[in-house]
C-alpha cells in the first residue's frame, strides 16, 4: 500500500494517521558516504536566482509535552551568546557562495527565538543585510516566540530590522490544559504577548492544538473563541500529534480516554472549518487559516513548495537545493541536543563539508 492508499483507508475510517510528512523526515535522513561539499550545492542552486533563508535558534525555558523540536533547555546568556557569534559567522561564510540571490524569506524557527536579546538579533541581522542584501519587494520575515519571552522593546527592534510576520504558540486558553502541555505560564501572560504583537505588527499568527489530555470539545471551543476575540490576521489549528520520546505518548498509552479519538479530532477539524469560514477566514492548508487577501500568509512555506532552494542555518537546520535534503546532527534527548549545540558553537565554519547527513 502506497501513502495515498493508505491516507484514503485512513480517512475513510475516520482514523487520523499519527504522523504525515509531505518531505522527508529526520528519520528518513542517513549519512553521506562522505560530507556534502558546498559545490555540490552550488550546482543544484544554480537552477534558481533566489532564496529562502531558515536560521534555527534551539533554545527554550521548557520543553513541551508534545515536543521533538531540536532544542535545550539548558543554557545561559553565554551559551547563546557564542551560538550567535558561530551563527553570524555561517551567515557571513554561505553569503560568499549564494548572497547574489534574491532573499524571498527569512524565517527564525527554534526554539523560542524571542530568547535572544536586542543586541543578538542586531548582529544577525546585521550579517544578514552584508551577505545576502538582495531581497524580494515582498520579502517575508517571520520570527517565532512564546508567551513571557519579549518585550515591547524587543518587538519594536524586530520592527525596525524588517520583521513583518511574528508567530506565536499559544496553544490552549485554559490554565489546566496549558500545564498538561508543560507550560508554566499564565492565561495572562498569553493574553498580554497577543495584545502586543497584534499592536505592534500587521500579520501576525497563532497556533493553537486540539486533542490535548484533559480537552474537552466545549474547552477546545473556548480556546479558539478567545483566540479569535484578538483578530489576528492568521490562525494555524493542529490536531495533537503523539510522537515517540515525547510525554504526552507516555500519558495518552496510560490515559487514553483522556485524549480525543481520531474520529473526534476529524469532526473537530469539520467544526473548526465552518467556524473559520463564518469569521471571514480563507483555508489555506490542512492547518492554516488566514484573512491575508491575494497572497499567502506564509510565504516561507509556499516558496519550498514552488522549489525555491531553502538554505537552513544553525543546529539542527535543514536544507533544500534541488536533489539534495540535507542537515545536521540531530536530536531529541537532551544531553544529545545540548552536546550538537555546542559543538556547533565551538566549531569554526568549513565551507567544504557543511553537512554530513
Amino acid at each position: 500500500m502506497d501513502c495515498v492508499d493508505f491516507l484514503r483507508a485512513n480517512i475513510a475510517k475516520k482514523e487520523l494517521p499519527t504522523y504525515v510528512y509531505g518531505y522527508p523526515s529526520k528519520r528518513a535522513y542517513r549519512a553521506f558516504p562522505q560530507p556534502l561539499r558546498i559545490t555540490d550545492v552550488i550546482g543544484q542552486a544554480r537552477r534558481s536566482k533566489q532564496i529562502n533563508i531558515y536560521i534555527h535558534i534551539p533554545f527554550c525555558r521548557y520543553r513541551c509535552t508534545y515536543c521533538t523540536l531540536f532544542l535545550t533547555t539548558r543554557q545561559t546568556p553565554a551559551t547563546r551568546e557564542s551560538y550567535v557569534v558561530r551563527l553570524a559567522e555561517h551567515i557571513a561564510r554561505y553569503g560568499e557562495y549564494f548572497g547574489d540571490r534574491e532573499v524571498v524569506s527569512i524565517y527564525f524557527g527554534g526554539g523560542t527565538p524571542t530568547l535572544l536579546t536586542q543586541h543578538q538579533f542586531s548582529d544577525l541581522f546585521a550579517a544578514l543585510d552584508a551577505a545576502f542584501p538582495k531581497r524580494s519587494r515582498k520579502c517575508e520575515i517571520t520570527v517565532e516566540s512564546a508567551p513571557g519571552s519579549f518585550d515591547n522593546n524587543l518587538l519594536e527592534c524586530l520592527k525596525g530590522h524588517g520583521v513583518n510576520r511574528m508567530s506565536m504558540g499559544i496553544q490552549s486558553m485554559l490554565a489546566g490544559e496549558l500545564a498538561h502541555t508543560g507550560r508554566p505560564y499564565s492565561i495572562e501572560t498569553a493574553e498580554a504577548g497577543i495584545k502586543a504583537l497584534t499592536k505592534c505588527f500587521s500579520h501576525v499568527n497563532l497556533d493553537l492544538i486540539y486533542g490535548l489530555r484533559g480537552q474537552t470539545r466545549d474547552s477546545w471551543n473556548f480556546s479558539l473563541g478567545r483566540a479569535l476575540d484578538y483578530e489576528p490576521q492568521t490562525l494555524s489549528l493542529y490536531p495533537v500529534v503523539v510522537r515517540p520520546m515525547t510525554n504526552i505518548m507516555t500519558s495518552k498509552a496510560h490515559t487514553p480516554e483522556l485524549f480525543f479519538s481520531d474520529a473526534e479530532k476529524y469532526e473537530v477539524y469539520d467544526q473548526n472549518v465552518a467556524l473559520m469560514a463564518s469569521k471571514g477566514y480563507r483555508r489555506e492548508s490542512f492547518t492554516r487559516f488566514t484573512k491575508i487577501a491575494g497572497d499567502r500568509a506564509y510565504r516561507q512555506e509556499n516558496s519550498d513548495f514552488e522549489g525555491t532552494p531553502l538554505l537552513g542555518l544553525g543546529a539542527g537546520a535543514r536544507s533544500y537545493f534541488g536533489q539534495y535534503h540535507y542537515g545536521s546532527d540531530y536530536a531529541v534527548d537532551s544531553n544529545a541536543a545540548s552536546s550538537i549545540i555546542s559543538a556547533f558553537s565551538a566549531r569554526s565554519f568549513d565551507p567544504e563539508a557543511i553537512a554530513s547527513h
